[in-house]
């Protein structure tokens, strides 16, 4: 067992390079006949001789210091070998200075001495590890030096009082003295105190006082004292009113453990009339086991403050009289905040690059720590020591422990409040310029040189080259911020918009895609064709109207060519079809048999837009066939020939518009040959046509095509015909667009209201959307 004690004795010792050995018997306890002078050592100890009548001395011939365990055994030869031994003690040289270790026991302890009446087995040792007692902290044998023949009064000790003899030092016997009080009968009432130096025992713990005293009553009283501030506030530990001659030993942890300034007093009061009043100390001893270093200044200072943020830093101060061991320097963290380090990550964790001192400044950075209330702990010990614990109390376990309070931003900032509302299937609005906007909350706080936004201003469903991710201004940064920004489009459509934000630390997060939809246009003109008149019905197709937010086909009936508000109206009432754009055909049923009827169609959108009417139809109005193909081309083409012709847009007197159902493709190989079924060599719904393999017969070296349609009499109120063909457009009045080369390949119609680039564009997205035109970029 390896017990590191700090002992302050006061006694006389004779110096010597070896160590020397002392125990103090009970005298009381000795049996009757025995002479102490009887016991021996073996080859253990020399020089055994009886220093007074309770007290033994004796030489070690052991090696010093630097063996790791010096063991003492003390043996008797007499049959009487049980002793009751009060006090052992030992003198050994440490650093070139002899130092005394003192054990204590109280109550009196009884050991076996080794001898003839006890078997080996009850051998008694009293052992210190000297490596481990030189290294911890500890004051040395002071006030014996400072003792002489002279008698010099002890460094450090102080009296105070009168009218009763001083405090003197006498001399007992060699080079053991002691101190002595005492009352003449000459002498009036009085007292005198003993007052000893103040003692730092912060480091120390289970501190234990005692002394040997011998105390002459006649008419006076003796008092032990004690405080805990260097003197100003006392409490008394004994009391004496009688006669007494023994080794007081005084448990005194709970009073002086940690204590900075221990102070004792030893008062002597004699009366008048005492002649003979004494009081003699000796042997004053502190016995203590070395505290462990003491955690001090805490980081962060207790009790914390809440940290937004996820990452800190820990730490304290160690202290202690000798360098504590860096490397030794340990801590743990409860990192998944459940009260206890029983977690895979929780057990001791060391400290690298920790230099030995004797005040080391610990700090460790924490990242990633969780909310709540985090415990840490640190530890740390010198050579042979005990481990010393940061904490309120300096103890081990979560109990005491310091925290971290973390109310962290760990997640990224979140959208709501989205305008346009109902997202993601906002109202369509009548207006190109809206308000886009969205609600950003964060845990902690957003940065608002972060926030950017990015808009689909072409409408095609993508972010890409000019529509990357633009900076916002004029916001603040904060826990919560409410963006609103206004847009512009330069066209109908549904265009997309998306947010992005960062908090403080770095987490960053992109809102969902918003979307606006805007519709400010009419749908467009529809061409109509009456197809077959019955008895009681009238069938009709017509070119659809795409729109973006198309609602229905209106069908106008007529009995006159002049139309008004009581003429009849076809649509989804009547015919459900008619609700959808691609929807062509519908036959009006309920009609008065041969009665003329004249109609007329539009679409209209769910914003209230309602499209110009179509042409006028009726079955009887007109029935003449298409004009002929004028531009006949033909050319050789890999794998045949290429047949090419453009549409006709007026029917064989020159009235426009027309229907076209198909063309039908003849060959001979005479220029007059007649088309029919047995020269037709195919049918198409659209100009151009491919004879594949017309090698295979070379007599074929002449075409003629024909049109299956009908003329529309009327051209739709208000249209101009823009005839196909190629031409440049662009850029639009506000700058979009570059100049592009437009290939119409199909007539379409436009208001003639129409003339600016931007009415072109519109009217050109309709014919790009059913495939009527083509551009170079």
């Amino acid at each position: 067992m390896h017990i590191a004690l700090v002992v302050l004795v006061i006694a006389s010792f004779a110096t010597s390079a070896r160590a020397e050995f002392e125990f103090i018997v009970d005298p009381t306890q000795i049996p009757a006949g025995v002479d102490l002078m009887q016991v021996s050592a073996s080859a253990y100890l020399t020089d055994i001789q009886l220093q007074n009548p309770h007290t033994i001395v004796c030489n070690s011939i052991l090696p010093g210091p630097q063996s790791p365990n010096i063991r003492f055994i003390i043996a008797a030869d007499d049959i009487y070998s049980i002793a009751m031994i009060h006090v052992l003690r030992l003198s050994f040289p440490c650093a070139g200075e002899m130092v005394t270790y003192t054990r204590t026991f109280n109550p009196y302890t009884q050991f076996y001495l080794l001898g003839p009446a006890n078997p080996p087995a009850a051998v008694t040792d009293f052992q210190i590890d000297t490596q481990q007692f030189c290294a911890g902290p500890r004051t040395g044998t002071w006030l014996t030096d400072s003792l002489d023949a002279g008698g010099a009064f002890p460094d450090g000790w102080v009296e105070e009082g009168a009218r009763v003899s001083s405090w003197q030092a006498i001399q007992e016997d060699g080079t053991d003295w002691a101190l002595r009080c005492q009352h003449l009968g000459a002498e009036g009432p009085g007292s005198r105190l003993l007052l000893s130096p103040i003692f730092d025992l912060s480091w120390a713990r289970q501190v234990a006082v005692g002394f040997t005293h011998q105390y002459a009553h006649d008419q006076s009283t003796a008092e032990f004292l004690m405080s805990v501030d260097g003197g100003s506030n006392w409490q008394t530990l004994d009391s004496w009113s009688v006669s007494v001659n023994d080794y007081p030993l005084y448990d005194i942890r709970t009073l002086a453990d940690g204590q900075d300034s221990v102070r004792f007093g030893f008062r002597f009061e004699a009366f008048a009339g005492s002649a003979t009043a004494s009081w003699e100390l000796d042997d004053l001893i502190l016995n203590a086991v070395s505290a462990p270093p003491v955690a001090d200044q805490p980081v962060p200072v207790q009790p914390p403050e809440i940290s937004p943020l996820n990452q800190a830093t820990i730490g304290c101060r160690f202290r202690y009289q000798v360098p504590i061991q860096g490397n030794l320097i340990q801590y743990r963290v409860d990192w998944d905040v459940d009260g206890t380090y029983t977690g895979p990550d929780e057990d001791w964790t060391g400290m690298a690059s920790v230099p030995d001192s004797t005040e080391v400044q610990i700090l460790r950075e924490l990242i990633q720590v969780p909310n709540g209330l985090v415990h840490f702990e640190f530890r740390a010990k010198v050579p042979g020591g005990e481990w010393g614990y940061s904490g309120d109390l300096q103890q081990e376990g979560i109990e005491d422990d310091w925290t971290l309070w973390i109310q962290g931003d760990t997640t990224p900032p979140e959208y709501s409040d989205f305008l346009p509302v109902n997202q993601p299937d906002p109202a369509w609005v009548e207006n190109r310029t809206q308000t886009v906007g969205v609600r950003i909350t964060d845990d902690g706080s957003i940065l608002s040189s972060t926030l950017a936004m990015r808009v689909d201003q072409d409408g095609n469903g993508l972010f890409e080259g000019a529509e990357d991710w633009t900076p916002l201004n004029g916001y603040s940064s904060g826990h919560q911020i409410d963006v609103t920004e206004e847009l512009v489009f330069d066209r109908d459509g549904e265009f997309r918009v998306q947010f992005r934000a960062a908090d403080l630390l770095g987490n960053s997060s992109e809102s969902p895609e918003l979307l606006l939809r805007a519709d400010t246009q009419a749908p467009p003109v529809s061409v109509l064709h009456a197809t077959a008149r019955m008895a009681d019905s009238l069938a009709v197709e017509f070119t659809s109207c795409p729109d973006l937010t198309f609602l229905a086909y209106e069908l106008q009936i007529s009995t006159d060519s002049e139309f008004d508000a009581a003429d009849l109206v076809w649509s989804t009432p009547e015919d459900p079809a008619l609700a959808f754009a691609t929807t062509a055909t519908t036959i009006v049923t309920g009609l008065v048999p041969a009665q003329e009827y004249w109609a007329r169609l539009r679409a209209v959108d769910a914003l209230g837009h309602a499209g110009q009417w179509s042409n006028t139809v009726s079955p009887t109005m007109n029935t003449n066939p298409p004009a002929a193909i004028s531009d006949l081309r033909a050319t050789l083409a890999p794998g045949g020939i290429q047949l090419d012709w453009s549409a006709p847009i007026a029917d064989s007197e020159g009235l426009v518009p027309v229907w076209i159902d198909s063309y039908s493709v003849y060959g001979g190989t005479d220029p007059n040959f007649t088309p029919g079924e047995a020269t037709l060599l195919g049918n198409t719904p659209t100009p151009g046509f491919l004879l594949s393999g017309a090698g295979d017969d070379p007599g074929i070296g002449f075409f003629r095509v024909t049109v299956d349609g009908i003329g529309l009499g009327t051209l739709p109120e208000g249209l101009l015909a823009v005839p196909e063909g190629e031409f440049t457009m662009g850029p639009d009045p506000f700058g979009h667009g570059a100049a592009t080369v437009v290939t119409l390949s199909d007539i379409i119609w436009m208001d003639e209201t129409e003339v600016t680039n931007a009415d072109y564009v519109e009217a050109l997205q309709w014919a790009w959307d059913n495939g009527l035109v083509q551009a170079d970029s």
